[in-house]
This record gives C-alpha cells, sequence and structure tokens, in this order.
C-alpha cells in the first residue's frame, strides 16, 4: 500500500455493504478511539504491518494504477500458517480480478513466506466460496457460520 492509497483504503473499509460478507463493520470496530479520517485505516495497517499482524496488500489493475481492493495476510501462527483475505471494490466484482490477486497471495505467501494458507469466508457468501475454491484451496471443514479452506 501506498501513502496515496488513503482515500481509497478509507472508502474500501467504510463501505458496509461491501464489508457485510468480509465480516467487518468498522462501527462496532473498539480499536479505532477518534474521529475517522483517511489515516485512521492506512495508520491502523501500517502498524499492523510495521509489528507483524499482518501483511496488507493493494490490488490494482496496474503498477501504477489506483488501489481497487485488498488482499491480507493474517492470524499468523507459530507452526507457519497464515489466514488470507481479500476485498474489492464493488465496481470490480465478478471480472475475476479477486480470484487473480488471492492465487498470486496465496502463491506469495507459500513460494516466499514458506507459510501454509487457509482462509474462510462465510457460508451464505458465494462469491467468496467460489473465488477461494478457484483459487485452488479445497475446503476442509464447515461450522455454523464458516466454510474453511487449505
Amino acid at each position: 500500500m501506498r501513502d496515496t492509497d488513503k482515500p481509497a483504503y478509507l472508502l474500501l473499509n467504510t463501505d458496509v455493504d461491501n464489508n457485510r460478507m468480509w465480516g467487518y463493520d468498522y462501527r462496532e470496530d473498539e480499536t479505532i478511539t477518534g474521529p475517522i479520517d483517511e489515516n485512521t485505516f492506512y495508520d491502523g495497517a501500517q502498524y499492523d504491518m510495521r509489528t507483524g499482524d499482518s501483511i496488507n496488500l493493494a490490488i490494482r489493475l496496474s503498477e501504477e494504477g489506483p488501489m481497487i481492493g485488498e488482499v491480507i495476510l493474517w492470524h499468523f501462527t507459530a507452526n507457519g500458517e497464515t489466514e488470507i483475505g481479500c476485498r474489492l471494490f464493488p465496481a470490480y466484482h465478478g471480472r475475476g480480478l479477486g480470484k487473480a490477486a488471492f492465487s498470486a497471495a496465496v502463491d506469495f505467501a507459500r513460494d516466499q513466506l514458506g507459510l501454509r494458507v487457509y482462509a474462510r469466508c462465510f457460508i451464505d457468501n458465494f462469491a467468496s466460496h467460489r473465488m477461494i475454491t478457484a483459487s485452488g484451496m479445497k475446503l476442509i471443514r464447515k461450522d455454523a457460520q464458516y466454510y474453511y479452506f487449505q
């Protein structure tokens, strides 16, 4: 992510409808303690990356293009696993861009970082389920709320 992504990252994080299927609502985020502006989410992501809590990657159509979404690696474990998440602005849904970014991030985590990658999605999140399985991940279990993949 770049400093110039701040406005887009603010919009990505505060889009309540788009984030519903990601399981995030900024209005319920207890880590936000002050007024929300374009630094709120960007600075939080930068802090998480500096402390090793996540790797946040901007999705772009070209190297110099605007941010159209995010892939995140997080929930790192001591036994070499990480969870992956992916979200795009709605204008880019349904084009295979999520699958491409998700697959590239899985390859990066596995091949460059030596991590085993897992994912989860809400049972009623059909688009994420399709993206995750199209990326080659296999369903390993489900519970009342989520499908889990590896």
